[in-house]
């Protein structure tokens, strides 16, 4: 965590001259020298005798000019004599130019009777009977320089998968992950894109803390293929612009060459169709046929509809655009069954130009 000279003089002093007070307020920045996009920790500390049983304390949330000022988490502890509590902000540098935080803390004094009454001291603190002061913590100054136009922070971008085969109308699984330090709000992921494949995605966790003093955080979306044939799963590039080295940089992840085993749905779906032993007749007629489809298809929705991410993506994919039949439709759906939406699945069978067979 680095600060100006004078501003860390003033925290240390600050902090020794208010030791002796029943309560006070601090505040601190991650970092002063900013560029457009990027994003620093502000921490004001409310310290207070835990004697004092009718005082609380609270950050005084003010709008500045060119920054935004979110808020993140607030954190208690214990610190010697006194109670602690920690509102931690982010401050994203939305222009260039030089700036003065002054940062203020609102303390407020009320009775047992409203503590009583409201259960809470956060609740008491709003009583019509409950006194105000506003204190000042501090002023911290900002320098914003202009950015380039891309991600800030520094990122690792990783690719998890299964092993490189699958078997034919089966989905093939993988993810990818971000994680490093900086907003994670304020990247996106590269795009995919697989020739002759049906792309499934859905965003994973999302994580945002504070590690070393700063913004850390990590996200991840899940990917499902499916395809016909052998297919590349490309590798991604993500760019982004180091505030700690000043330099623009790139990472990669790795190529997955994956094998489709062809032994799987095609033997299923084209089966011979079976004899009767008396006559000869075909017992698999035109009325068989179209009463398995009705099952697999009603076992598709009984099962499925409930526990599936919307299927928006798969209108644009290979697979189910171009599918002339029930049959080629039900072979790219088939895989995930359990996944699929009434809504969608009828919107298909309604709107696309397929066959009954």
């Amino acid at each position: 965590m680095k600060h100006s000279l004078g501003s860390l003089i003033f925290f240390l002093l600050s902090t020794l001259l208010a030791a002796a007070e029943p309560y006070y307020f601090t505040a601190k920045l991650s970092k002063e020298n900013l560029v457009v996009g990027e994003s620093a920790l502000l921490e004001v500390a409310f310290y207070k005798e835990r004697s004092l049983n009718t005082v609380a304390g609270r950050y005084v949330d003010e709008p500045y000019a060119g920054l935004v000022n979110d808020a993140f988490e607030i954190e208690k502890e214990t610190q010697g004599a006194y109670d602690v509590e920690r509102f931690i902000r982010i401050i994203r540098a939305e222009k260039p130019g030089e700036y003065r935080l002054n940062i203020r803390g609102e303390v407020r004094f009320f009775n047992e009777e409203d503590i009583i009454a409201s259960n809470n001291h956060r609740d008491a603190m709003e009583a019509p009977s409950s006194k105000k002061v506003v204190v000042s913590a501090g002023n911290i100054a900002i320098r914003v320089n202009e950015g380039p136009d891309s991600a800030i922070g520094s990122w690792q971008l990783k690719l998890e998968h299964d092993a490189p085969e699958v078997l034919n109308g089966e989905p093939y699984h993988f993810s990818l992950s971000l994680e490093g330090y900086g907003d994670i709000r304020r990247v996106d992921f590269p795009e995919l894109s697989i020739a002759d494949t049906t792309i499934f995605s859905e965003p994973g966790s999302e994580e945002r803390t504070v590690r070393d003093g700063k913004l850390w955080g990590k996200k991840q979306i899940d990917y499902a293929v499916i395809a016909q044939q052998d297919f590349v799963v490309p590798k991604l590039e993500f760019g982004f612009f180091d505030p700690l080295t000043q330099k623009m940089t790139i990472q990669t992840s790795e190529s997955v060459a994956v094998r489709v085993k062809q032994e799987a749905i095609d033997a299923l779906l084209n089966a011979p169709e079976a004899k009767a032993d008396t006559g000869g007749n075909q017992l698999w007629g035109s009325f068989e046929k179209g009463f398995l489809f009705g099952t697999a298809f009603g076992m598709m929705l009984v099962f499925g509809w409930r526990r599936l991410p919307p299927f928006k993506h798969a209108k644009t994919h290979t697979g189910i655009r171009k599918a002339t039949s029930q049959k080629a439709l039900l072979q790219a759906l088939l895989p995930w069954a359990d996944r699929v939406e009434f809504k969608d699945i009828i919107g298909m069978l309604e709107t696309q130009n397929v066959t009954k067979n």
